[in-house]
């Protein structure tokens, strides 16, 4: 995807689209605790790391 879109042939901006209808397509069969779940996953990794995020935040 990288040299389609240094060569010109796929634009970055279209690339960003598809990716964005592909984790639509995703999420469209979850409920809505693994949704959030998916989120937190795609945002920090894991709960886990979100939770020490969070923890270091607060110091």
């Amino acid at each position: 995807m990288q040299k389609a879109i240094t060569a010109g042939e796929l634009s970055a901006e279209r690339f960003a689209s598809y990716q964005k209808l592909q984790r639509e397509m995703a999420y469209s069969s979850l409920n809505s605790r693994e949704l959030e779940n998916e989120k937190i996953k795609r945002m920090f990794g894991s709960k886990h790391e979100m939770k020490q995020m969070l923890k270091h935040l607060k110091q």
